[in-house]
């Protein structure tokens, strides 16, 4: 999120997307916890490298490939970054 906010749209990296299409902060989970209780967040995929890769490497096959596996690699061995994925999904019950 640090380099949607500080790069994308300038240094010609394209801005795709809106402001507020966004993962939920640990903050909003927490109106949702308050709202609903038990609120449970997983992170079925690593989306973090790729995208940094997609809007700096926009063309280049090979470094789109590099980021998919940096991504799989963190995802399946240093699962503690999962939490920086672009995917999430948010269960609750009411």
């Amino acid at each position: 999120m640090f380099c949607r906010a500080t790069l994308v749209g300038r240094l010609g990296i394209p801005r795709y997307g809106d402001g507020v299409e966004i993962p939920f902060s640990k903050r909003e989970i927490q109106l949702i916890r308050q709202q609903f209780g038990s609120v449970d967040v997983t992170y079925p995929e690593m989306l973090f490298w790729r995208m940094l890769g997609g809007y700096v490497f926009r063309k280049n096959r090979k470094m789109k490939d590099f980021f998919t596996k940096l991504d799989n690699f963190f995802f399946k061995y240093l699962y503690v970054f999962n939490k920086y994925s672009y995917v999430q999904i948010v269960s609750f019950e009411k």
